[in-house]
């Protein structure tokens, strides 16, 4: 089952929200702290993309891991780990923009067909005669 394109928009929008807010607080330091928030959202995004991407871009999803919160105090693991999850989301996200970007194409070019060519194909397709015949 294909999943509705606006799905997959929406989490990419999610995913470039997310993106910028973890910047936003990385720079402030506030990553310097913790880098479980970052971490727990990236993989319910993760899990997210593979559930509506999946079917197009299976071969492509399985390169991407969950990212591991670090047990380390060592604020340097911390910010090591939310720097992954910036990575990380930025490739996810450049996955997503072109895995949309794709759908839009292929669908523009299939409601750019002529009415007639359409009718005919699924015509032939069902054995039915076209008009050429």
């Amino acid at each position: 089952m294909t999943r509705p394109i606006e799905e997959k928009k929406t989490l990419l929008v999610m995913a470039r929200a997310f993106r910028t807010d973890t910047q936003d607080i990385q720079q402030k330091g506030a990553g310097y702290y913790s880098c479980t928030p970052f971490v727990s959202r990236y993989n319910k995004l993760l899990s997210k993309a593979r559930e509506l991407f999946g079917e197009d871009q299976a071969v492509i999803l399985d390169s991407f891991d969950e990212v591991q919160d670090t047990a380390s105090v060592d604020p340097a693991d911390k910010m090591k780990v939310t720097q992954r999850v910036l990575i990380e989301l930025g490739q996810l996200i450049a996955l997503m923009e072109s895995t949309i970007k794709q759908a839009e194409e292929k669908a523009r070019e299939h409601t750019q067909r002529s009415p007639n060519q359409g009718r005919s194909e699924s015509a032939s397709a069902e054995g039915a005669p076209t008009e050429s015949e």
